[in-house]
């Protein structure tokens, strides 16, 4: 009983946010949290990259390899979620038991195939947040998802990439249906680009990753299991199979070519009965040439791949093994037709974008001012460096101001409190950044072709923005010169120009005033820019 009571003293427990789903949503990790895995390594969160319908995904990397210069540059993925939940219960299982780097090494160069789209198992742990016990999952970090590649080529890719994608996919099913399993959830959200290149895919989130059921018996406890839009026949009753993961992925195909599914519509799909009744309708007459028409209603001819792939699924009974080399000789033959080689660009990077689908953090910033009026204002970049907390951060007493959106990775941040810079030096100390501004000595250096001028000093000025760690901010102004033409009188004559001298160029009042801010971290001896 007196445990009882303490605990009512201490005050209400934590609220957990609940998500439209049964599973519970993790509160936000703080930025640069340390999660210790269950082999006794360390691991440093950044900033958060996604969510799904469970969890919440971070970037990350080791503390006993060097710090990474920039959030791009985060090697690893940590995905978390309370401990009840089950879906990252059973995905962590699955890497530890089949997704060891050796074991699909050794599968890979079993079946001699040059690349294997599933990631490695990295590390997975316990975490304590708020008083509330999470489960942490650590993977490889990989580039752009399909479905951003969708988004940008308006929902209908090139046929050369669908079929490309499809060989890898089904490499992929392959391995898994070996260890038993069944994914039940392949669709293009689930399926990465492994970098920048645009030529290898990897098939992630296996929280839905089932055994396969042995016997047809439907179970009612996992009816309609998956993405409703792509879940299988056999899905829909609650049985696991094989076949069924084929079958997704030919919702899939259809969808990346273009075609749309006859019961892609918002009103229909919120009813999984009735979505099930028009699949059985669609593929249950094994004629699938009449299906994809109605899939495809502006194309004449439907992708004839698609169709034969489509047969190979629709003939499997439910407790055998797909034709996975059949699968594969269908992909390879259209690729054959269309001319195009199984491995290289798929013609899906994007245009008139910088290759890295982070943007870069490196670079100067940039301002002009008059005379000493200085004033800089930063460009909207990447998210300071990991010791500021995944939460916002805002001064009502002072005109510099940061941001921080966790959700969207996002910096904002003013500098605006510099004003009126005095010879000599100035200290401030705004709401905690402190700002030390230094103003050397005047310089007797001259500059090539120009007269020395006694009012001429470049000046180098050092700002110390203190939060959590030391950021050093160097602004280096700079002196335009031009020429400025003099007049000489010849007696009473009409005054004309001269052509100037040494002696009669001036500097002019105006300055480039260039900010270079790098951060300087005690975890490592190097130096990083921050701002754009």
């Amino acid at each position: 009983m007196a445990t009882r009571k303490n605990a009512k003293e201490a005050g209400p427990a934590p609220k957990r946010i609940k998500p439209t789903n049964k599973y519970e949503k993790p509160q936000p990790i703080p930025l640069g949290t340390i999660l210790t895995d269950s082999q006794r390594s360390q691991w440093k969160v950044g900033c958060a990259i996604g969510s799904g319908g469970f969890g919440e995904i971070y970037a990350a990397y080791s503390l006993n390899a060097p710090v990474p210069k920039q959030f791009a540059a985060f090697p690893y993925v940590v995905k978390i979620e309370p401990h009840e939940n089950g879906p990252l219960f059973v995905e962590k299982n699955f890497y530890m038991k089949f997704c060891r780097p050796n074991d699909i090494e050794k599968y890979r160069k079993r079946f001699k195939l040059k690349h294997l789209g599933v990631p490695n198992y990295v590390g997975s742990g316990t975490h304590d947040l708020n008083g509330i016990k999470h489960r942490f999952l650590i993977i490889p970090r990989y580039g752009e998802s399909l479905e951003s590649v969708l988004q940008r080529h308006e929902r209908c890719l090139p046929l050369q990439a669908v079929y490309r994608i499809a060989l890898q996919i089904v490499d992929v099913l392959e391995y898994i249906h070996v260890c038993g399993y069944v994914h039940c959830d392949v669709k293009a959200a689930n399926i990465l680009f492994a970098d920048d290149a645009y030529d290898r895919v990897y098939l992630v989130d296996f929280g839905l990753a089932t055994k396969c059921d042995e016997a047809f018996k439907p179970d009612p406890k996992k009816k309609h299991n998956g993405t409703v839009e792509y879940t299988s026949r056999d899905a829909h009753l609650g049985v696991s199979t094989m076949r069924g993961d084929f079958e997704v992925l030919a919702y899939n195909l259809i969808q990346w070519a273009g075609g749309k599914l006859p019961w892609d519509e918002e009103k229909i799909l919120k009813d999984c009965n009735k979505v099930q009744l028009m699949k059985e309708a669609s593929m249950g007459d094994g004629i699938p040439e009449g299906f994809l028409k109605r899939c495809f209603p502006k194309s004449k001819n439907p992708p004839k791949p698609l169709a034969d792939f489509i047969k190979l699924v629709v003939y499997l009974s439910h407790n055998s093994k797909p034709n996975y080399a059949g699968c594969t000789q269908v992909f390879d033959k259209a690729l054959k037709q269309l001319g195009v080689a199984k491995v290289g660009d798929m013609g899906l990077a994007p245009t008139n974008e910088p290759s890295s689908s982070v943007p870069s953090t490196s670079g100067p910033l940039v301002a002009k001012t008059k005379r000493k009026n200085v004033k800089a204002t930063a460009k909207q970049g990447n998210p300071l460096p990991d010791t500021v907390p995944n939460t916002p951060e805002t001064s009502a007493t002072t005109s510099t101001r940061v941001t921080r959106r966790s959700t969207q990775s996002e910096l904002h941040a003013t500098v605006s409190s510099i004003g009126q810079i005095p010879e000599g030096t100035v200290s401030k100390s705004p709401s905690g950044i402190s700002f030390q501004i230094e103003t050397p000595k005047k310089s007797s250096r001259c500059i090539p072709g120009i007269a020395a001028n006694a009012n001429y000093s470049p000046r180098v000025l050092l700002v110390k923005i203190n939060i959590d760690s030391n950021v050093n901010l160097n602004i280096e102004t700079t002196r335009t010169l031009r020429k400025k033409p003099a007049t000489v009188g010849r007696g009473k004559g009409p005054i004309r120009k001269a052509k100037p001298t040494r002696n009669m160029r001036e500097p002019s009042t105006d300055e480039d005033i260039t900010l270079h801010v790098s951060d300087a971290s005690d975890e490592a001896d190097q130096s990083r820019s921050i701002f754009d």
